[in-house]
């Protein structure tokens, strides 16, 4: 204990003086806007998420857990957007065999 009371510290806290922010900003609540003339007003976060299945915590559990799971999140666009497709299917390819079944089976994809 800091024998310091609640009181005390609120009183402290009220008798504060901070300075008024005189400035006024030149543009108030604009937005910028895309190229198809919609407001940018929001941020789309993908997440991605890479595993082998799912599973009850517990026997009696009606709660799932994810087996094995890697996690991707990107808020790209455009050109951004296509590098974090290439990571997702990068790791894909490094970590499981993709083209396994369909060689095996003999069929190629175009």
């Amino acid at each position: 204990m800091s024998g310091v009371s609640k009181q005390t510290v609120k009183n402290k806290i009220h008798r504060l003086n901070f300075p008024k922010n005189e400035e006024k900003p030149e543009k108030k609540g604009d937005l910028i806007r895309n190229e198809n003339q919609q407001k940018n007003n929001c941020l789309i976060i993908k997440p991605v998420y890479v595993h082998e299945g799912i599973e009850k915590e517990a026997a009696k559990s009606r709660r799932h857990k994810l087996l094995n799971p890697y996690y991707f999140c990107g808020v790209n666009t455009g050109e951004e957007n296509t590098v974090f497709w290439d990571e997702v299917c990068q790791y894909l390819e490094n970590h499981y065999e993709l083209l396994k079944g369909i060689m095996d089976s003999g069929q190629w994809l175009d």
